[in-house]
C-alpha cells in the first residue's frame, strides 16, 4: 500500500515530492560536533559498586547517552537502561538519524517503579525531545522521581539531567524546588512557562545564558544530590559537576584538546551495551500505517505543509496525498536554512521516532510567511520537528502569527501555539504529550470526544487527524472549484 501511495504522490504536478528511504546511508546526520574527550579521572573508581539507571526512549540524543555512559562506567559504575512501556530496546539518534540501539532493563511505566528506582544509586535523564517527552509524561515515573529526590534516605544518591531532559522537572513538580536551572535552549518555552505557572520569574531558566553550562545542587541532608546540564556542548562541565558533587572527586574541565578519548572506532562508540545500527533491518519495527484518506471535496487552494526533519511520516504522506487528490497545490515549507544547507531534504519518521521512512523535498523556507499567501497552512506532528525545531523557529512563529489563511495544527504541533500566542486562554483538547505545556502557557482544557478544537475562526487544533480529515467537507477550504 505504501509503495502505491508514494507513486500516486509523484504523478500530479502540484504534489509535494516524497521518496521512500530504504537505507540508513540515505539519511543525513545533523552535522553537529560535540566533545570527544572526557575529563581526567582523578580518583580510583570513585563510582565503584554504584548502580546508575539511564532513563530514555526512542529519539534520545546519542551523544548524551554514550558520552555519559563512558564517564560513569570508566569510574566503576554499572549502568542499566529504563524505558517507557513494554519496549525491549530503544533507538538512539544523532538528532534525527538513527545511530544505536540499547536494550531496556527496567520499565519506567511499571506501577512499582518507585521500588525499582530505590535499588539504584543514581538516575540519569538525557535529552532528545521525543525521548524526554516520553519520559516526562510517564506519570508513575515522574511521581517516583519526586520521591527519589525528596527522600532524606537518598541524601547520598544522585539525579543528573541534561538538555531537554530538564523538562521532566515540570511534570515531576521538582521545578518548584530548584532555581536557577539550565537546560537545552530548545526547551526555553516549556521551562519559562513552567516557572510562570508557579508564579516565579521565567528568568530562573538560564538555558540562553552562555555562562551557565551545568548547575550542581549538592545534597542538603534532606534530599539527593541534583546536577543539571545544558546540552551536549556542555558535556565536560556536566560530568565534572557530577563527579565533584556526588563523590568529591576534584575533577576539572581539561584544557582544549586534552582529556581522555572516548572509546570510538570509525566515529562509533564501542561498548557491549550499545548496538551500532548499520541498516534499517536492525531498527525495531514500529507499526505506523499510512492511511489513504480520500477527500470529499475539490479545491484549487494553495496548501503549505510546514515541516522539519523528524516530522511524522504517516501524517505528511497522507496529507500530501489528500490535498493533491482534491486538486490543491501542495508545497512543503521548512526552516530557511534547510534548502541551501541540507539540499532541501527533510527526513520523516515513524511515531515513536525509531525509523526514518521517507524524505520530503523542500525548496521553500519559512521566510515566505506571510508574504506568499497560502490558503491553508498545516503543521503536522512529530516531536523532533515540532519540539526540537519548529516551536523555536522565529520565521515560522512570526509568520503564523500574521497569516490570513487557515492554519491547522496536528497533535504535538500544538506546541507551536505557545510562541505564536494565538488562542491563549482558549479551551483546547490536546494529546497528552503536550497538555502540561499548554496549561502552563494559559490554555484551558476542553474535555470531550471531538477530533478537533476551533481556537479562532481560521485556526484549528486537530488531535484526531484521521477522523477529522476523513469527515471534512469542502466548506472549510477556500477557492473551491465549482
Amino acid at each position: 500500500m505504501m509503495h502505491l501511495l508514494v507513486i500516486a504522490l509523484l504523478s500530479p504536478i502540484w504534489a509535494g515530492i516524497i521518496h521512500n528511504v530504504t537505507s540508513l546511508q540515505e539519511v543525513q546526520d545533523s552535522g553537529d560536533s560535540y566533545p570527544t574527550l572526557l575529563p581526567y579521572n582523578t580518583s580510583v573508581n570513585p563510582f565503584h559498586s554504584k548502580r546508575v539507571i539511564f532513563v530514555l526512549s526512542h529519539g534520545v540524543e546519542d551523544h548524551e547517552v554514550y558520552y555519559i555512559h563512558q564517564y560513569f562506567t570508566s569510574r566503576g559504575a554499572q549502568v542499566s537502561f529504563g524505558c517507557p512501556g513494554n519496549f525491549s530496546e530503544v533507538v538512539l539518534s544523532d538528532f534525527f538519524k538513527p545511530t544505536y540501539k540499547v536494550r531496556c532493563d527496567v520499565s519506567i511505566s511499571s506501577p512499582d517503579i518507585g521500588i525499582q528506582l530505590s535499588k539504584f544509586d543514581a538516575i540519569y535523564i538525557p535529552g532528545g525531545v521525543p525521548s524526554s517527552t516520553a519520559v516526562r509524561t510517564e506519570k508513575a515515573f515522574v511521581s517516583a522521581l519526586w520521591n527519589f529526590v525528596m527522600n532524606p534516605a537518598n541524601k547520598d544518591k544522585l539525579v543528573a539531567i541534561i538538555c531537554s531532559g530538564n523538562e521532566v522537572l515540570i511534570d515531576s513538580g521538582l521545578l518548584n524546588e530548584f532555581a536557577p536551572i539550565v537546560g537545552s535552549p530548545a526547551s526555553w518555552i516549556p521551562l519559562e512557562k513552567g516557572y510562570e505557572a508557579l508564579f516565579k520569574p521565567a528568568s530562573n531558566y538560564k538555558g540562553m545564558d552562555p555562562v551557565y553550562r551545568a548547575i550542581p545542587y549538592p545534597s542538603n541532608g534532606q534530599r539527593s544530590h541534583v546536577v543539571l546540564g545544558k546540552n551536549p556542548d556542555a558535556s565536560q562541565d556536566f560530568v565534572v559537576a557530577i563527579g565533584n558533587t556526588w563523590t568529591r572527586s576534584n575533577e576539572v574541565v581539561p584544557p582544549a584538546g586534552s582529556g581522555v578519548p572516548l572509546n570510538l572506532k570509525n566515529g562509533k562508540y564501542i561498548s557491549s551495551q550499545f548496538f551500532i545500527l548499520n541498516s534499517m533491518d536492525e531498527i525495531p519495527y514500529i507499526y505506523d500505517p499510512i492511511p489513504i484518506i480520500k477527500p470529499r471535496f475539490t479545491t484549487d487552494s494553495k496548501v503549505a505543509i510546514a515541516i522539519s526533519s523528524g516530522a511524522h511520516s504517516a501524517q505528511v504522506v497522507a496529507l500530501n496525498y489528500y490535498f493533491t487528490q482534491a486538486g490543491a497545490q501542495v508545497t512543503f515549507i521548512c526552516p530557511s536554512w534547510v534548502p541551501p544547507y541540507k539540499d532541501g531534504k527533510v527526513f520523516l519518521h515513524t511515531s515513536p521516532p525509531a525509523r526514518v521512512t521517507h524524505v520530503a523535498e523542500c525548496q521553500t523556507g519559512f521566510n515566505v510567511l506571510p508574504k506568499d499567501e497560502f490558503d491553508v497552512i498545516i503543521v503536522p506532528g512529530g516531536l523532533f520537528s515540532t519540539g526540537g525545531v519548529l516551536r523555536n523557529d522565529y520565521e515560522l512563529v512570526t509568520g503564523l502569527s500574521r497569516v490570513s489563511g487557515a492554519v491547522l495544527m496536528i497533535g504535538d504541533a500544538g506546541l507551536v501555539l505557545i510562541p505564536i500566542r494565538r488562542g491563549i486562554g482558549a479551551e483546547i483538547q490536546p494529546i497528552p504529550e503536550i497538555e502540561r505545556d499548554l496549561v502552563d502557557a494559559g490554555f484551558k482544557m476542553l474535555r470531550g470526544s471531538e477530533p478537533s478544537t476551533i481556537i479562532e475562526p481560521n485556526l484549528v487544533y486537530i488531535n484526531d487527524w484521521v477522523t477529522w480529515f476523513s469527515g471534512q467537507k469542502s466548506n472549510f477550504f477556500k477557492n473551491k472549484k465549482t
